[in-house]
């Protein structure tokens, strides 16, 4: 239930890190949201690669998901 925030947090992480989903499928909705904030992530399947930068920005966003 922490994988949205722990993707948020490793956005600003130094480094690049990979997040798995093995139980829900589309269970990313979140990353294009915090891509148009300016986080480097590339989801494929089941797996999403969180490439640390320095700062995010502000932008309009959508809630996709209650957590």
């Amino acid at each position: 239930d922490l994988q949205a925030q722990m993707m948020a947090l490793l956005c600003t992480a130094e480094g690049t890190s990979v997040l798995e989903e093995r139980i829900f499928e589309n269970r990313f909705m979140h990353a294009p949201e915090l891509m148009r904030m300016g986080a480097k992530i590339d989801v494929h399947g089941g797996l999403a690669r969180v490439t640390g930068v320095t700062r995010l920005k502000g932008a309009p966003v959508m809630a996709t998901d209650l957590r």
